[in-house]
């Protein structure tokens, strides 16, 4: 597809979701609209990846940021590409690689209560353009308007790089080899089995509904409480529900009550806060928190995003553990962002 007509498409669907984002209900038509869009842009950044690849293989610069250590900042070797960054407020922007020309999604987001909680992405266009793809299957098929938020902010950041400037020319590798599959490529390839759309599972008492890889192992009778989960290669992804007891039921202020649980999550997995912020799903509000631990049967590095809920006397806990790697962060939000209480 022309980058012309998927911008026209972009438009089109860009103005229906904020009308029906307005009105807080998706129609019909809407939901249509985000199907065929997401074919599109699937097929987009399947040609764009390809593109991609052709060029990284022989691009120092890329090269360098792909080998260095990730954290809550980018590493030094993403310099180049991003240019000064003033890190003072939230800001997303587009970014070239001098050398090759690939074009990288660069956002920070300055929400955090700490300084350490900042946080810093740089993915390439193909991976947002994956991404958004995701995120409108996940709207077909849950239908929330939960989702309307986080879908518009990365179609608009698609279509400032579809209405910009072409990119100058970049030198031709100097020989063709096999592309290399990427780590977020991969993972939603399993997501959405090829080219199946990932299946909504309702959860048997119909209280959430979640787009998982493949369906959960449930305990209901847990002594933590029943939990739903699935294991992904390296990635693994749970909903628990708690019952919240006196006390905590009593705790009348919300901010309150998840600064505690925060605080106790850390201890018991003696791991640090690297972010946290409002998150909601359907009707409810709730808080993310992003932390870094090291496996105590391992000492492998991992990450863990965690969604906490608080229903009256019930807490919901939607989490995903990953590899430290924005690619495996990306992947693992589309599963966290297709959670949808139903309450």
């Amino acid at each position: 597809m022309r980058p012309t007509e998927l911008l026209s498409r972009l438009d089109t669907f860009v103005s229906e979701l904020d009308h029906d984002e307005a009105r807080r209900a998706l129609t019909p038509d809407t939901i249509g609209l985000a199907g065929r869009l997401g074919e599109a842009i699937d097929r987009w950044a399947e040609a764009t990846e390809a593109e991609e690849d052709a060029l990284l293989e022989e691009c120092s610069v890329c090269r360098r940021l792909a080998a260095a250590t990730w954290t809550s900042l980018l590493p030094k070797a993403a310099d180049p590409i991003t240019g000064r960054r003033l890190r003072g407020a939230r800001e997303r922007r587009w970014c070239r690689c001098p050398e090759c020309g690939t074009a990288y999604d660069y956002e920070y987001d300055d929400e955090a209560s700490a300084p350490a909680a900042d946080a810093e992405t740089l993915v390439r266009a193909s991976d947002l353009g994956t991404a958004v793809a995701v995120q409108l299957r996940h709207l077909v098929k849950s239908g929330s308007s939960g989702l309307v938020a986080a879908i518009l902010g990365n179609l608009r950041a698609l279509r400032a790089l579809l209405a910009g400037p072409p990119p100058a020319p970049a030198a031709a590798p100097r020989k063709s080899r096999p592309s290399r599959a990427r780590p977020l490529a991969c993972l939603l390839g399993v997501l959405l089995g090829g080219a199946a759309l990932a299946h909504a599972y309702d959860a048997p008492g119909g209280d959430f509904r979640i787009a998982f890889p493949s369906d959960p192992m449930v305990d209901a009778a847990g002594t933590n409480g029943a939990s739903y989960k699935v294991a992904d290669g390296d990635r693994v992804y749970v909903v628990r529900r708690l019952s919240c007891e006196a006390e905590c039921a009593a705790q009348a202020d919300d901010a309150r009550f998840y600064d505690d649980f925060q605080r106790q999550g850390l201890a018991a997995l003696k791991g640090t806060l690297q972010s946290q912020r409002a998150v909601t799903s359907g009707t409810h509000a709730g808080r993310e928190m992003v932390i870094h631990a090291e496996s105590k049967r391992t000492g492998q590095p991992y990450e863990m995003t965690a969604r906490v809920f608080r229903l009256g006397r019930d807490v919901y806990v939607v989490s995903s553990t990953t590899p430290r790697q924005p690619a495996a962060r990306g992947a693992a939000l589309g599963v966290l962002d297709s959670f949808v209480l139903l309450k």
